[in-house]
């Protein structure tokens, strides 16, 4: 049973193959494939700097209940 990665990067290569019919399969496997290390590349980007904005919103709060302390 292919894995849904594999099921979607399938239904991509489709999808190109049908924008571009003068592609070879080769070719539009090989836009396909770029493209997910694009999306994974951005993702992995985005979950840094959501781990960035809440370790910044926790310094904050942290900041912010030892001065209501005092």
């Amino acid at each position: 049973m292919a894995s849904y990665r594999d099921r979607l990067l399938e239904k991509l290569i489709e999808d190109y193959l049908a924008d571009h019919p003068e592609w070879s399969r080769e070719q539009a496997t090989m836009a396909a494939l770029r493209f997910r290390r694009e999306l994974e590349r951005l993702h992995k980007e985005a979950q840094r700097s959501n781990r960035r904005f809440y370790r910044v919103i926790g310094l904050l709060v942290r900041r912010r209940r030892r001065r209501f302390k005092d």
